[in-house]
């Protein structure tokens, strides 16, 4: 779900019982206030409320913010409160890594 800002990310509060009924993940996303892109993912069918990183998420986000961030083809991202992830596409694979390293 595209959230207008980084504010609204973070004060999304789940339906977990709800989310428990769908087999996939769930994420929330916006501009991010210090880094390109914040997001919060939640997987509540697979037994985690909600998983502080996800590489599987970002595969899908990185793309998808690519063309709206001005990183463009590397984004920093932070997802819920921890540590920033430094994301770069290269063709059609996403790569990450997590905290001052760039990948």
């Amino acid at each position: 779900m595209l959230l207008p800002d980084e504010r609204a990310v973070r004060a999304v509060r789940p339906d977990f019982a709800a989310l428990a009924k769908l087999p996939f993940l769930v994420s929330v996303t916006a501009p991010g206030d210090e880094q390109d892109i914040a997001s919060r993912v939640f997987a509540a069918y697979h037994g985690v409320n909600e998983d502080p990183v996800t590489g599987a998420a970002h595969a899908a986000l990185v793309p998808f913010w690519a063309g709206r961030s001005a990183a463009s083809g590397s984004p920093r991202s932070r997802q819920a409160r921890e540590p920033v992830l430094h994301c770069r596409l290269e063709d059609d694979r996403v790569v990450l890594s997590a905290g001052s390293a760039e990948p």
